[in-house]
């Protein structure tokens, strides 16, 4: 069982327990104040044991918010503070270090790069704040090192993104904002009038582009004629044109033909796992033969 007193940010503590075990194997208690420029946090866990018995310990931390940030910034950092003081209490509580450290999603590099801007270096960020490991902030700099020459703080040259939030099932491991298409399918054309009003807008305020990513969610989940739609909207060719495909069970040779005839020239395939008992287990509605089908049907 999981309680803060910051219900707003109940599945971000949820995301950090999650690195340790279960939701069921953990007891947590967290109670956050935030004063003087201070934030205050107090974890109180508990891990139930063969024999039932539970042992209980209290964490307390206290970090300094920075003074003259924006309302968007100090809810970062406040949350940053938050996921970083849960983590080091369980960590100190099982005796175990993740590679990540306290870091949860998908996209290090993006929290490397504005660490980059703001003080010209990550790396003690990353080990020393938040305790990844050093192999782990070796890749991000690789990653970053890698992606010199692509990318660029020029504010006329922008990427374009557009994003489809349907699933044909939630995967239970799933972080992203997306809806299961079985229960949420009288939303997807409401959706999908309003996303190509919002593209029609957003395409006025593109100077230099450099890139297209059609995300989700699975945009392929989508009916042809909706998916059409969405293409049309965007219009672009003769840039890197990537669209999400994620789910084999939604990829057929009709949606790969439309892709391709309005300029995509790539698409992301990701089998998450060559498991079938695992995929079964997480949701997923295709085997692992199912995306090397549909890999060599794309090809």
């Amino acid at each position: 069982m999981i309680t803060t007193n910051f219900e707003k940010f109940l599945p971000d503590i949820k995301e950090v327990v999650f690195l340790f075990g279960t939701e069921s194997e953990f007891e947590v208690e967290h109670f956050s104040l935030i004063t003087d420029g201070k934030i205050y946090n107090k974890i109180q866990l508990s891990q139930q044991t063969v024999s039932s018995n539970a042992t209980k310990r209290v964490y307390e931390y206290e970090d300094v918010l920075q003074k003259n940030v924006s309302e968007l910034e100090e809810k970062r950092l406040i949350k940053r503070f938050i996921k970083l003081s849960v983590y080091k209490a369980l960590s100190d509580y099982v005796k175990k270090q993740m590679p990540w450290g306290a870091l949860t999603g998908i996209r290090p590099t993006k929290l490397a790069y504005q660490q980059l801007k703001g003080t010209g270096e990550f790396r003690g960020f990353f080990t020393d704040v938040m305790q990844v490991s050093k192999q782990k902030t070796d890749l991000v700099e690789e990653i970053i090192s890698s992606q010199k020459g692509v990318y660029c703080e020029d504010d006329d040259i922008v990427d374009f993104f557009a994003g489809i939030p349907f699933c044909p099932t939630r995967c239970s491991y799933c972080s992203f904002i997306s809806n299961d298409l079985r229960t949420a399918s009288k939303l997807v054309e409401p959706y999908v009038d309003a996303l190509v009003d919002e593209i029609t807008e957003a395409k006025k305020m593109v100077k230099k582009l450099r890139s297209v990513y059609i995300g989700g969610g699975t945009p392929v989940t989508l009916r042809r004629d909706l998916l059409e739609r969405v293409l049309k909207a965007i219009g672009y060719s003769g840039v890197e044109f990537t669209v999400e495909a994620g789910r084999p069970d939604c990829i057929t040779e009709d949606s790969l033909k439309l892709l391709k005839y309005y300029g995509v020239t790539r698409i992301c395939v990701n089998p998450q796992t060559f498991n079938d008992k695992t995929l079964a287990l997480i949701g997923r509605r295709h085997t692992a033969n199912d995306v090397v089908e549909k890999f060599a049907l794309a090809k």
